[in-house]
Protein backbone atom coordinates (compact mmCIF):
# COMPACT_ATOMS: atom_id res chain seq x y z
CA UNK A 1 0.00 0.00 0.00
CA UNK A 2 1.60 3.59 -1.06
CA UNK A 3 0.79 6.09 1.09
CA UNK A 4 -0.79 9.67 -0.23
CA UNK A 5 2.68 11.42 0.88
CA UNK A 6 4.49 9.54 -1.09
CA UNK A 7 2.03 9.64 -4.04
CA UNK A 8 2.32 13.47 -4.16
CA UNK A 9 5.77 13.14 -4.21
CA UNK A 10 7.72 12.68 -7.43
CA UNK A 11 10.03 9.23 -7.84
CA UNK A 12 12.99 11.22 -8.61
CA UNK A 13 12.89 13.13 -4.99
CA UNK A 14 11.35 9.57 -3.36
CA UNK A 15 15.04 8.31 -4.42
CA UNK A 16 16.68 11.60 -2.35
CA UNK A 17 15.15 11.13 0.66
CA UNK A 18 15.65 7.65 0.72
CA UNK A 19 19.31 8.74 0.69
CA UNK A 20 19.06 10.92 2.66
CA UNK A 21 16.92 8.48 5.42
CA UNK A 22 19.64 5.86 4.97
CA UNK A 23 22.79 8.13 5.56
CA UNK A 24 20.73 9.68 8.76
CA UNK A 25 20.63 5.74 9.77
CA UNK A 26 24.05 4.98 9.13
CA UNK A 27 25.17 8.43 10.58
CA UNK A 28 23.99 7.11 14.43
CA UNK A 29 26.50 3.95 14.52
CA UNK A 30 28.91 5.86 12.69
CA UNK A 31 29.22 8.23 15.99
CA UNK A 32 28.61 5.72 18.54
CA UNK A 33 32.01 3.75 16.40
CA UNK A 34 33.82 7.03 16.97
CA UNK A 35 32.80 7.41 20.49
CA UNK A 36 34.01 4.16 21.21
CA UNK A 37 37.03 4.73 19.35
CA UNK A 38 37.92 7.63 21.68
CA UNK A 39 36.73 5.53 24.58
CA UNK A 40 39.03 2.33 23.24
CA UNK A 41 42.19 5.02 22.96
CA UNK A 42 42.09 6.80 26.24
CA UNK A 43 41.49 2.86 27.75
CA UNK A 44 44.65 2.07 25.97
CA UNK A 45 46.72 5.47 26.83
CA UNK A 46 45.41 4.52 30.41
CA UNK A 47 46.41 0.91 30.09
CA UNK A 48 49.84 2.01 28.44
CA UNK A 49 50.60 4.87 31.10
CA UNK A 50 49.69 2.73 33.93
CA UNK A 51 53.07 -0.35 32.92
CA UNK A 52 55.03 2.62 32.50
CA UNK A 53 54.43 3.85 36.08
CA UNK A 54 55.01 0.51 36.88
CA UNK A 55 58.26 0.44 35.22
CA UNK A 56 59.11 3.55 37.04
CA UNK A 57 58.76 1.86 40.12
CA UNK A 58 60.54 -0.80 39.48
CA UNK A 59 63.24 1.16 38.82
CA UNK A 60 62.82 2.94 42.08
CA UNK A 61 62.42 -0.78 43.84
CA UNK A 62 65.24 -1.57 42.33
CA UNK A 63 67.54 1.77 44.81
CA UNK A 64 65.58 0.54 47.51
CA UNK A 65 66.97 -2.93 47.51
CA UNK A 66 70.82 -1.51 46.87
CA UNK A 67 70.29 0.55 50.01
CA UNK A 68 68.91 -2.97 51.57
CA UNK A 69 71.86 -4.35 51.02
CA UNK A 70 74.08 -1.82 51.95
CA UNK A 71 75.53 -1.05 48.64
CA UNK A 72 74.09 2.92 49.20
CA UNK A 73 73.16 4.92 51.69
CA UNK A 74 69.59 6.26 51.69
CA UNK A 75 70.42 9.21 50.38
CA UNK A 76 72.22 7.73 47.56
CA UNK A 77 69.39 5.46 46.71
CA UNK A 78 66.84 7.91 46.73
CA UNK A 79 68.87 10.83 44.40
CA UNK A 80 69.75 7.53 41.92
CA UNK A 81 65.87 7.31 42.02
CA UNK A 82 65.16 10.74 41.38
CA UNK A 83 67.86 10.98 38.72
CA UNK A 84 66.71 7.66 37.03
CA UNK A 85 62.84 8.67 36.90
CA UNK A 86 63.92 12.24 36.04
CA UNK A 87 65.63 10.58 32.72
CA UNK A 88 62.88 8.20 31.46
CA UNK A 89 60.74 9.18 28.60
CA UNK A 90 58.21 7.92 26.38
CA UNK A 91 55.54 9.07 23.54
CA UNK A 92 58.99 12.20 23.08
CA UNK A 93 57.49 14.89 25.99
CA UNK A 94 55.88 12.18 28.48
CA UNK A 95 57.56 12.03 31.62
CA UNK A 96 56.97 10.96 35.49
CA UNK A 97 57.06 12.97 38.28
CA UNK A 98 57.79 11.97 42.29
CA UNK A 99 55.95 13.44 45.16
CA UNK A 100 55.73 12.39 48.75
CA UNK A 101 52.88 12.29 51.07
CA UNK A 102 53.14 15.34 52.44
CA UNK A 103 52.37 16.20 49.83
CA UNK A 104 55.88 18.03 48.32
CA UNK A 105 57.54 17.50 45.32
CA UNK A 106 60.29 15.18 45.24
CA UNK A 107 61.27 15.38 41.62
CA UNK A 108 59.43 17.27 38.24
CA UNK A 109 61.78 16.84 35.20
CA UNK A 110 59.69 19.58 33.41
CA UNK A 111 58.95 22.16 36.02
CA UNK A 112 62.15 21.66 38.27
CA UNK A 113 61.34 24.60 40.54
CA UNK A 114 58.80 22.79 41.94
CA UNK A 115 61.25 20.52 43.61
CA UNK A 116 61.25 20.33 47.30
CA UNK A 117 57.75 22.68 47.42
CA UNK A 118 54.69 21.75 49.36
CA UNK A 119 51.98 21.29 46.81
CA UNK A 120 49.23 21.37 49.36
CA UNK A 121 47.53 24.12 47.92
CA UNK A 122 48.64 23.65 44.40
CA UNK A 123 44.61 23.45 42.80
CA UNK A 124 44.31 23.50 38.61
CA UNK A 125 42.12 26.52 37.52
CA UNK A 126 39.12 24.47 38.29
CA UNK A 127 40.12 24.83 42.24
CA UNK A 128 41.02 20.74 42.44
CA UNK A 129 43.93 20.37 44.35
CA UNK A 130 45.39 17.77 42.90
CA UNK A 131 48.34 16.48 45.06
CA UNK A 132 45.97 16.15 47.89
CA UNK A 133 43.95 13.79 45.66
CA UNK A 134 46.72 11.83 44.39
CA UNK A 135 48.02 11.74 48.06
CA UNK A 136 44.63 10.61 49.30
CA UNK A 137 44.49 7.51 46.51
CA UNK A 138 47.34 6.74 47.24
CA UNK A 139 47.20 6.36 51.03
CA UNK A 140 43.66 4.29 50.77
CA UNK A 141 44.27 2.61 47.54
CA UNK A 142 48.23 2.60 46.65
CA UNK A 143 47.43 3.06 43.39
CA UNK A 144 44.85 4.74 40.68
CA UNK A 145 43.52 7.30 38.67
CA UNK A 146 43.23 10.87 38.64
CA UNK A 147 41.35 13.84 36.73
CA UNK A 148 42.89 17.53 37.15
CA UNK A 149 44.47 20.23 34.59
CA UNK A 150 48.07 21.00 33.70
CA UNK A 151 50.01 22.70 31.12
CA UNK A 152 52.03 20.70 28.81
CA UNK A 153 55.28 20.97 28.17
CA UNK A 154 56.74 24.33 26.96
CA UNK A 155 52.98 25.73 27.59
CA UNK A 156 51.68 27.61 30.44
CA UNK A 157 47.64 26.69 29.71
CA UNK A 158 45.75 23.78 31.60
CA UNK A 159 44.32 21.26 29.49
CA UNK A 160 42.82 18.25 30.74
CA UNK A 161 44.93 14.98 32.04
CA UNK A 162 44.59 11.68 33.18
CA UNK A 163 47.42 10.61 35.76
CA UNK A 164 48.28 7.06 37.00
CA UNK A 165 49.61 7.13 40.34
CA UNK A 166 51.38 4.34 42.32
CA UNK A 167 52.18 4.73 46.14
CA UNK A 168 56.17 3.33 46.81
CA UNK A 169 55.41 2.41 50.45
CA UNK A 170 59.09 2.06 52.01
CA UNK A 171 60.21 5.71 51.26
CA UNK A 172 56.27 7.21 51.28
CA UNK A 173 56.51 8.14 47.15
CA UNK A 174 54.26 8.72 44.88
CA UNK A 175 54.94 7.25 41.51
CA UNK A 176 52.94 9.13 38.84
CA UNK A 177 52.50 10.05 35.20
CA UNK A 178 49.54 10.76 32.51
CA UNK A 179 47.84 11.08 29.71
CA UNK A 180 46.79 14.66 28.14
CA UNK A 181 43.05 14.02 27.31
CA UNK A 182 43.49 16.62 24.38
CA UNK A 183 46.08 14.31 22.41
CA UNK A 184 43.21 11.95 22.60
CA UNK A 185 40.77 14.18 21.36
CA UNK A 186 43.00 14.80 18.31
CA UNK A 187 43.68 11.73 17.35
CA UNK A 188 39.84 11.27 17.72
CA UNK A 189 39.39 14.42 15.18
CA UNK A 190 41.63 12.78 12.61
CA UNK A 191 39.26 9.68 12.58
CA UNK A 192 36.84 11.59 12.53
CA UNK A 193 37.51 13.55 8.95
CA UNK A 194 38.61 10.79 7.52
CA UNK A 195 34.77 8.75 7.96
CA UNK A 196 33.91 11.86 7.48
CA UNK A 197 35.18 12.19 3.75
CA UNK A 198 34.45 8.89 3.26
CA UNK A 199 31.25 9.78 4.00
CA UNK A 200 31.03 12.57 1.83
CA UNK A 201 32.25 11.03 -1.18
CA UNK A 202 30.08 7.96 -0.59
CA UNK A 203 26.62 10.74 -0.11
CA UNK A 204 28.29 12.48 -3.74
CA UNK A 205 28.23 9.12 -5.31
CA UNK A 206 25.24 8.05 -4.26
CA UNK A 207 23.52 11.41 -4.88
CA UNK A 208 24.76 10.94 -8.77
CA UNK A 209 23.27 7.34 -8.96
CA UNK A 210 19.98 8.39 -7.42
CA UNK A 211 20.02 11.52 -9.67
CA UNK A 212 20.66 8.75 -13.00
CA UNK A 213 18.54 6.09 -11.78
CA UNK A 214 15.78 8.55 -10.93
CA UNK A 215 16.06 10.04 -14.99
CA UNK A 216 16.04 6.34 -16.11
CA UNK A 217 12.97 5.83 -14.21
CA UNK A 218 11.02 9.34 -14.71
CA UNK A 219 12.10 10.20 -18.73
CA UNK A 220 10.41 7.00 -19.61
CA UNK A 221 6.93 7.55 -17.41
CA UNK A 222 6.93 10.92 -18.82
CA UNK A 223 7.20 9.84 -22.73
CA UNK A 224 4.44 6.81 -21.63
CA UNK A 225 2.54 9.45 -20.44
CA UNK A 226 2.41 12.32 -23.22
CA UNK A 227 1.64 9.78 -25.59
CA UNK A 228 -1.45 8.39 -23.62
CA UNK A 229 -2.45 12.38 -22.99
CA UNK A 230 -1.79 12.75 -26.92
CA UNK A 231 -4.24 9.32 -27.46
CA UNK A 232 -6.65 10.68 -24.87
CA UNK A 233 -7.25 14.09 -26.99
CA UNK A 234 -7.90 12.46 -29.79
CA UNK A 235 -5.74 13.55 -32.37
CA UNK A 236 -3.01 10.92 -31.44
CA UNK A 237 -0.76 9.61 -33.76
CA UNK A 238 -0.94 5.96 -32.97
CA UNK A 239 2.21 5.32 -35.49
CA UNK A 240 4.10 6.64 -32.84
CA UNK A 241 6.66 4.18 -30.85
CA UNK A 242 7.99 4.46 -27.77
CA UNK A 243 11.54 2.96 -26.88
CA UNK A 244 11.40 -0.63 -25.85
CA UNK A 245 15.35 -0.54 -25.22
CA UNK A 246 15.78 -3.02 -21.33
CA UNK A 247 14.13 -5.34 -19.89
CA UNK A 248 12.84 -3.46 -16.72
CA UNK A 249 9.07 -3.25 -16.02
CA UNK A 250 9.01 0.45 -18.00
CA UNK A 251 10.43 -1.26 -21.04
CA UNK A 252 7.92 -3.79 -20.72
CA UNK A 253 5.19 -1.27 -20.71
CA UNK A 254 6.71 0.62 -23.70
CA UNK A 255 6.38 -2.47 -24.98
CA UNK A 256 2.80 -3.47 -24.15
CA UNK A 257 1.77 0.28 -24.88
CA UNK A 258 3.54 0.11 -28.34
CA UNK A 259 1.56 -3.34 -29.18
CA UNK A 260 -1.30 -1.44 -27.69
CA UNK A 261 -1.53 1.35 -30.12
CA UNK A 262 -0.34 -1.29 -33.09
CA UNK A 263 -3.80 -3.22 -32.53
CA UNK A 264 -6.02 -0.27 -32.15
CA UNK A 265 -4.42 1.48 -35.13
CA UNK A 266 -4.98 -1.90 -37.38
CA UNK A 267 -8.86 -1.36 -35.65
CA UNK A 268 -9.69 1.71 -36.90
CA UNK A 269 -8.05 1.07 -40.20
CA UNK A 270 -10.59 -2.05 -40.03
CA UNK A 271 -13.66 -0.05 -39.36
CA UNK A 272 -12.99 3.76 -41.20
CA UNK A 273 -14.55 2.95 -44.68
CA UNK A 274 -12.00 4.15 -47.44
CA UNK A 275 -13.74 7.21 -49.76
CA UNK A 276 -13.70 4.58 -52.71
CA UNK A 277 -16.41 2.61 -50.28
CA UNK A 278 -18.19 5.83 -49.88
CA UNK A 279 -18.56 6.08 -53.76
CA UNK A 280 -19.48 2.67 -54.54
CA UNK A 281 -22.47 2.59 -52.10
CA UNK A 282 -26.13 3.04 -53.35
CA UNK A 283 -27.64 6.17 -53.13
CA UNK A 284 -31.67 5.83 -51.66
Amino acid sequence: MTTPLLRNTSIQHRLFVLIALVSAALFVPLVLALLDYQNSLMENKQSKTQHLVQTAYTLVEHYHQQYSSGQLTLEQAQSEASKAVQSLRYDANDYFWINDLKPAMVMHPMKPALNGQDLSQVADPNGKRLFVDMVNLAKQQQSGLVNYMWPKPGSDAPVEKVSYIKLFKPWGWVIGSGVYVDDVEALTWQATKKVLMSVAVALAVMLVLAYLIGRSIVQPCRDTRDALNDIASGDGDLSKILPESGTDELSQIASAFNRFTHKLENTIKEIKPSPRTLLKRPCH
